[in-house]
């Protein structure tokens, strides 16, 4: 039945399989009676597929799988994440173990495979084991988006605040004379995605030579 999948998404027309070399290389491997030997058997999984220049595309698993998969795709350095789930997964113990489906995402933070101020969560929900469970994620600087703010902002505006995220680390640069409401604007901003907000002025005349930026709001003509 696989192959009677229809081929092109129906709003943007793109056809994976035109696109790319696509192959479905199986399971990784798992011990069911040992965690340790479980997280290397999948690192060594996804580092392969790395090695071999590809990129993975993983469905299915316990969401203690992430880990392994991240620290065999950030050898590099710490990369951004987009993670859409009901759980932040950033405790530090569930049931005493530090390797559990509710920890990944802390580890992950805690071994630098991860920046997490360019980390966003989209969609948290549901109730929590404390009331405080998510804030060592958000004093590391993750962004987190819960349900109900995802409905109260809607989805463009998460989605420009998103990019704004993974891509600029959370630092934004605005050009204009006083009046125009810049400060009030940035700090808006900062408080509906959850982000720490500070402010640093520049005269022009005081502009240090090797800053450079760019105009990302401009007056409407």
């Amino acid at each position: 039945m696989s192959r009677l999948i229809r081929r092109a998404h129906h709003l943007t027309g793109t056809a994976p399989f035109d696109l790319c070399r696509i192959a479905d290389i199986g399971d990784a491997p798992v011990n069911p009676l040992d965690m340790d030997a479980t997280l290397q058997s999948i690192q060594a999984f996804f580092e392969d597929i790395r090695d071999a220049g590809a990129r993975a595309l993983v469905a299915g698993g316990d969401h203690t799988v992430t880990l392994p998969i991240l620290r065999a795709i950030a050898r590099d350095g710490p990369i951004a994440l987009l993670q859409i789930d009901a759980h932040s997964d950033t405790q530090d113990r569930m049931l005493g173990q530090r390797y559990a489906n509710g920890t990944p995402i802390r580890r992950a933070i805690e071994e630098g495979l991860v920046d997490p101020r360019r980390t966003v969560q989209i969609g948290i929900r549901g109730t929590l084991f404390a009331a405080d469970e998510l804030d060592w994620a958000r004093q590391q600087g993750v962004t987190i988006i819960n349900i109900d703010e995802l409905y109260a902002l809607g989805q463009e505006e998460v989605i420009d605040g998103v990019l704004t995220t993974l891509f600029v680390g959370g630092h934004v640069l605005i050009e204009g004379v006083p009046g125009l409401g810049k400060t009030l604007l940035v700090r808006t901003l900062s408080r509906a995605v959850a982000l720490d907000f500070s402010r640093i002025q520049f005269t022009p005349d005081l502009m240090p030579a090797d800053i450079t930026g760019t105009t990302i709001v401009v007056e409407s003509s």
